[in-house]
């Protein structure tokens, strides 16, 4: 099928609930389809999940062919790496959110510029969304 055509209020903020209203007309806890025929979000994130996790598992052993035991100690050093930064982003949304909660001042922190605001101040948080913008072009 194709796309809808988007008017004005889409252009702004209105689609974002369009796409909510669409997504929890669905019926059960999946989502429903957005055009009534593909796959639902939850289908199609398992799907790009399953082919990103599958180029990594195939590349593996070639990465792992050419660096040798330096590779594996990268690899297994990366990871430590990534679950420690997760685990101090999760502890970070939820002691922030945890004062918020408590102050009753603000609102809830939801995204990582406003986690470097609330933590860092305008400046920290002028730089996370400098940031991400700078690895979305790199990607």
């Amino acid at each position: 099928g194709t796309l809808p055509a988007l008017g004005a209020a889409d252009l702004s903020h209105g689609w974002r609930a369009a796409a909510a209203a669409r997504l929890r007309s669905g019926s059960g806890s999946a989502p429903a389809p957005l055009d009534g025929g593909g796959p639902t979000a939850n289908q199609f994130s398992l799907s790009v999940a399953g082919v990103l996790i599958g180029a990594g598992l195939l590349g593996l052993p070639y990465a792992m062919g050419q660096s040798g035991w330096g590779g594996l100690l990268i690899i297994v050093a990366a990871t430590l790496a990534t679950c420690t930064t997760a685990k101090q982003l999760i502890w970070s949304f939820d002691t922030v959110n945890e004062r918020w909660a408590l102050s009753g001042e603000g609102r809830p922190v939801r995204s990582y510029d406003e986690l470097a605001t609330a933590v860092g101040g305008p400046l920290a948080g002028a730089a996370v969304r400098l940031l991400l913008v700078v690895e979305c072009f790199g990607a």
